[in-house]
């Protein structure tokens, strides 16, 4: 118990010496928020891979991978089946080769995955995106990089019913359903991984936090530790932030990408939803009426206190690394400060000034959370191992 404890204090030693410092003219929270589209637009229209017309796709909510990674023809609908046969074209871009793989659920139906292999190590990292996101979001994508640098495999997952993977299994995703975790976990075992970190980015970092402080689930004794990115463990408290007016921009993206997915879903599959959906304006109203009902809970309220991680956090038995930044647009910052710290030394914390919701930029062509990320991920699965 004092060696484990030795460990933990190393890692939080090498934690509070990480800073992100980025220049005067990226500290805005949204031009943070906001840079990885802005970067990839502007790089997809230097390259041709989108053309002025493709612009609108991102403002309605389109998921960056179908519009920035695909041809015009890959950009019509095709049945997501195509999407896990055709590894390559799952993850088309030239500097990560990744192998298209198909993760069971036991009751039918499966997960789709891009899975990045690094020699013959036994090292894996296992990413879960953000909320309508897939795994060719460009964070995912720029994190699975520097862990391959790090001779570290790394899975990304898409979670049920993104990356256009609707038809693959009946069920819906939100924001505590570990199951989706354990799937992941076990299939990895199976091939034979013996260390294994969860990393979580937004929505898939409170997945990963509920997961590890989850009382009903014994977590395998390979999985090292956790990593959740602007996680937001209070999901009443995000949904009102995000639902704000200041944030009218980026809830209506939200919607009419929640809202298309549903669409697809229900055309899969009329029975689920047989009366014809109506837009709603806000994230709480949505997953009232839809998320809520879809996943067996009595209301958005009753979803939310169930499928928040901030009452499993003390439960947390594995080192995890949370990174948040203040100035977050969608999670209020009074949810951490507030929080007791030492009441678990398996949490910790890099709470930084600065950085908005999922970006850590530190000039226009370089990323300061990837590599940070990536560095705990070695050194964790390095203390583990010693």
């Amino acid at each position: 118990m004092e060696e484990q404890y030795e460990k933990l204090e190393e890692l939080h030693a090498w934690v509070q010496a990480q800073q992100f410092c980025p220049p005067r003219w990226m500290r805005s929270a949204d031009l943070q928020t906001s840079w990885y589209v802005i970067r990839e637009v502007a790089s997809g229209l230097r390259t041709g891979r989108i053309g002025p017309k493709q612009i609108w796709q991102y403002i309605e909510g389109q998921q960056e991978d179908r519009i920035l990674s695909a041809s015009p023809a890959d950009l019509e609908e095709r049945p997501p089946s195509a999407a896990v046969s055709e590894g390559r074209r799952l993850t088309p871009h030239h500097d990560l080769r990744a192998e298209a793989v198909e993760l069971p659920f036991e009751s039918g139906g499966f997960l789709t995955a891009a899975l990045g292999r690094a020699g013959n190590n036994r090292r894996l990292a296992i990413l879960f995106h953000g909320l309508e996101g897939s795994v060719e979001a460009t964070y995912m994508r720029g994190t699975a990089r520097e862990l391959l640098k790090r001779g570290i495999a790394v899975l990304r997952v898409n979670m049920i019913n993104c990356g256009g993977s609707e038809a693959c299994t009946r069920l819906f995703y939100h924001a505590g359903f570990t199951r989706m975790l354990e799937v992941a976990v076990h299939w990895s075992l199976r091939r034979g991984f013996q260390q294994i970190v969860l990393l979580g980015f937004s929505l898939g970092g409170n997945l990963v936090l509920k997961y590890l402080g989850g009382a009903s689930i014994s977590v395998a004794r390979e999985i090292a530790g956790g990593i959740a990115v602007s996680a937001p463990i209070d999901l009443a408290q995000s949904a009102a932030s995000i639902d704000r007016a200041r944030n009218k921009f980026y809830c209506y993206r939200f919607l009419k990408s929640m809202f298309r997915t549903m669409r697809r879903k229900q055309e899969l599959f009329p029975d689920l939803f047989p009366h014809a959906l109506e837009w709603v304006g806000t994230i709480a109203e949505f997953d009232h009426r839809y998320t809520a009902p879809a996943n067996g809970f009595s209301s958005g309220g009753d979803y939310y206190r169930k499928a928040s991680s901030l009452p499993s956090l003390c439960a947390i038995r594995r080192p995890t690394l949370i990174l948040q930044s203040q100035d977050d647009i969608f999670i209020p910052f009074e949810i951490l400060k507030d929080f007791n710290w030492g009441q678990n030394p398996f949490l910790i914390p890099l709470l930084s000034k600065h950085g908005g919701h999922l970006g850590f930029h530190l000039s226009a062509k370089e990323n300061w959370m990837e590599p940070t990320v990536a560095d705990f991920c070695q050194k964790l699965m390095d203390t583990a191992g010693s």
